[in-house]
């Protein structure tokens, strides 16, 4: 195995870790305490979404980094190229499944920020003085 390709198994065991521990924690949070923890899972949201984008950007990579099956014709034979075939559909999957996900976090965090808007509007009219 190459330096650079542990180097990248080490990055993704890494990256699993964090995303464990946030998993874990969003678990242990139950749920957010709204309205007044709004601003924060907008701003959790945005972060996932950022994950997320990542997340996709890093499946196109790595279905880049799979040889097509006919750049593996001197190494593999037929049977072990229908293989990578499969390897480089499901990696093409993962990343057009990860772009929609990356987008609805994304509408996430914007209708989140609009609902907080909104609630901060409602809440300074109600505290008006009557008459103004």
């Amino acid at each position: 195995m190459t330096s650079t390709a542990t180097n990248v198994y080490t990055s993704a065991q890494r990256a699993c870790d964090s995303l464990v521990d946030l998993a874990d924690n969003l678990d242990a949070l139950g749920r957010y305490n709204l309205p007044q923890d709004i601003d924060i899972a907008a701003l959790t949201a945005q972060h996932i979404s950022n994950i997320l984008k990542v997340a996709y950007q890093i499946a196109f990579a790595y279905h880049n980094a799979i040889p097509a099956p006919r750049d593996a014709l001197k190494i593999y034979d037929v049977d072990e190229r229908s293989y990578l075939r499969v390897i480089r559909k499901h990696s093409l999957f993962a990343f057009r499944s990860g772009y929609d996900a990356f987008r609805c976090f994304d509408d996430i965090h914007d209708v989140a920020r609009r609902l907080e808007a909104t609630t901060n509007a409602k809440t300074a009219e109600r505290l008006r003085p009557k008459g103004e």
